[in-house]
């Protein structure tokens, strides 16, 4: 770690307009968006940047600076996942609003349960079986059969059996104790809740208001 004290000001262009304009970074915190003063555009990091400073600034972020360059400031709440090639999860640039970024973060580390299962890659079969799966939800508006989604997959029954039962360690499903049906797969559930979406013309149970905002 470097001795001398971090640089605080950092002269950010925007790559839309070329405006600049000399800003105080803070130093404990990633800043991920950035309203430009010139054209308006909101400007967000690119593609491994921690914050906007580190994309289009004169000098990184302070805890960049601190950490010899490597992100310390987003390596835990903030961090997401590449689930498959070019998706992140959770995809931090959809959230605009900086309460919202903070009410997120914050529900996060109240539940450290799910952010620890979903921390990972998923295997692309098990990826698939799970994109069939809520493509299916959607698509009946009613939690699939196995054999609905193995003629979705292309896999046997059995197959789909073993993988949703991989995915519940994920988290990102339930099958019910009859194991012969999915009690919820996220975002949706079989259940009535007071969280209801609208689908390809069915109305969809959401697990909770978050889970609804995210559909």
């Amino acid at each position: 770690m470097p001795d001398t004290a971090p640089v605080l000001e950092s002269t950010i262009t925007c790559p839309n307009c070329g405006h600049r304009a000399t800003e105080t970074m803070p130093t404990d915190a990633c800043q991920y968006f950035y309203d430009c003063k010139g054209c308006g555009a909101l400007l967000k990091p690119k593609s491994g940047d921690c914050c906007v400073f580190c994309s289009y600034g004169s000098v990184p972020c302070p805890p960049i600076q601190a950490g010899d360059g490597a992100p310390t400031c987003c390596a835990g709440d903030a961090a997401a996942v590449e689930i498959r090639p070019g998706v992140q999860r959770p995809d931090w640039s959809v959230v605009t609003s900086a309460a919202a970024r903070d009410a997120l973060l914050a529900r996060g580390r109240s539940r450290p349960g799910p952010v620890e299962a979903w921390s990972m890659s998923l295997p692309q079969l098990q990826d698939g079986v799970w994109r069939a799966t809520i493509a299916l939800f959607t698509r009946l508006g009613r939690p699939p059969r196995w054999v609905e989604i193995a003629a979705e997959t292309d896999l046997g029954e059995r197959a789909v059996e073993e993988i949703l039962s991989e995915l519940e360690r994920y988290d990102l499903l339930a099958v019910d104790n009859d194991g012969q049906s999915i009690r919820y797969a996220y975002p949706f559930t079989a259940r009535p809740t007071a969280h209801q979406v609208k689908v390809h013309d069915h109305r969809l149970q959401a697990l909770c208001a978050i889970d609804a905002l995210g559909v």
